[in-house]
């Protein structure tokens, strides 16, 4: 078997229990939207938020160039204890700030945020294609916690607890996949101290993408906090009730992608350019499937998020392009372009800003909605444009567009891609 398809099958393992997962926790956000009020879902929903943007802040850019890291350190234990050393220290840092600024207090987000810079176990398995195991264990975990939360709906249990149970499920997965990479790591016969993998690795390298994925996650995020902090409290349970839905809708392409890291390391050329078409047909797919979706849930199980439709509709319309750009930041990372990364977040950041200013006034949750899609449509195409070691993935973009005319070839080139 190949290098490409042993990753292959591994990320088919890899997206198996994503599948699983995005699918069970989807019910476990429904009978929590029927267990607690708009405005205690819009609380846990803003604390999902935060907890979401301290991760990036602690991950120092590890996250993201883990998988290249461990590779390139034939997947040694050294080199996973080094980025995990220095995760745990950054996650310290952040969560004791994010407490007091973000998390209202809150102590469980806090726990599970340092125990989550244990994740990076989950890369170390990626990077041994043994995406079988992880399916294994994690479905295992999802399970035994799914038993718990159901428990909670059963018996009404406030939101309190649902965070008590969240560091819980952060802690447990963490630390049995930390526990597996000690019994599977390769025993190699590498005479380097844990100090000189530390002194080896391109921090340079790491400070761009660190900076520029805490800058993306903020203009991804920034909506939220114009709706908290200019509308009310119903306001930001029906905004972030919308945008779970479209985290949903965009989760499974976004954790397939992320799985197969080490698949998207031996494509090059045309075969990215055939990935692109295929990403712009499923997001097509998603818009619709999303837009039904949301209309369904409103009309027979929740009527009191049915305000949320019109904004499910508008930001669905950039799931294409917040597709291609997450499938764009994998090829940046592997061919080693990470400065484009801090230029184009902080594009963003600023478009979203200005645009969400500007509109929030006169339109309310809509306009936050209208500011967050134009940004997907612009972070999806047109920022390639501004840097020069980008305009040559525009190209390819742009190509794969002229190439879905033919849909008959698109099919005959994904097949290839294998």
């Amino acid at each position: 078997m190949t290098k490409a398809n042993r990753f292959l099958k591994s990320s088919f393992f890899n997206a198996l229990e994503k599948l699983l997962r995005i699918a069970i926790n989807f019910v476990i956000f429904i009978l929590m939207t029927k267990t607690l009020s708009v405005e205690d879902m819009g609380k846990y929903n803003f604390y999902l938020t935060a907890f979401a943007m301290l991760s990036v802040f602690s991950s120092f850019g590890l996250t993201e160039n883990a998988t290249k890291i461990l590779l390139d350190k034939q997947c040694h234990i050294k080199a996973l204890n080094v980025l995990i050393a220095i995760k745990l220290l950054c996650s310290l840092f952040f969560a004791a700030m994010g407490y007091f600024l973000l998390l209202d207090e809150n102590i469980y987000f806090f726990i599970a945020l340092i125990f989550s810079s244990f994740s990076l176990s989950l890369q170390f398995l990626e990077s041994l294609a043994l995406g079988k195991l992880i399916l294994k264990v994690n479905t295992v975990i999802l399970v035994f916690m799914s038993i718990i939360k159901i428990w909670a709906f059963w018996t009404n249990q406030n939101l309190n607890t649902f965070c008590q149970i969240f560091a819980l499920e952060i802690f447990i997965q963490s630390f049995v996949l930390f526990v597996i990479c000690y019994l599977k790591s390769i025993k190699l016969n590498i005479k380097k101290s844990h100090f000189e993998i530390l002194t080896s690795l391109n921090f340079k390298g790491f400070f761009y993408i660190w900076f520029s994925a805490s800058l993306s996650i903020l203009y991804l995020k920034i909506d939220q906090f114009f709706v908290k902090t200019y509308l009310n409290e119903h306001d930001v349970g029906l905004y972030t009730y919308a945008t779970r839905i479209i985290d949903y809708g965009m989760l499974l392409p976004s954790l397939i992608i992320s799985s197969s890291m080490g698949y998207l390391y031996t494509l090059k050329g045309e075969k990215r350019t055939t990935l692109y078409s295929s990403a712009i047909l499923i997001a097509s797919g998603m818009f619709v499937a999303v837009n039904l979706l949301s209309i369904l849930l409103t009309w027979f199980f929740m009527p009191q998020y049915h305000a949320s439709i019109g904004i499910v509709f508008i930001l669905s319309l950039g799931l294409p392009f917040a597709l291609i750009r997450a499938l764009t930041g994998k090829f940046l990372i592997i061919d080693g372009h990470n400065q484009p990364f801090l230029i184009r977040a902080t594009v963003l950041l600023l478009l979203n800003i200005v645009l969400c200013t500007l509109l929030i006034g006169k339109f309310g949750l809509y306009g936050v909605a209208m500011a967050n899609m134009l940004t997907m449509i612009f972070s999806g195409f047109f920022i390639d444009l501004i840097h020069r070691d980008t305009i040559a993935v525009f190209k390819l973009k742009w190509l794969s567009l002229i190439n879905l005319k033919s849909p008959s070839n698109v099919i005959k080139a994904i097949k290839k891609l294998g």
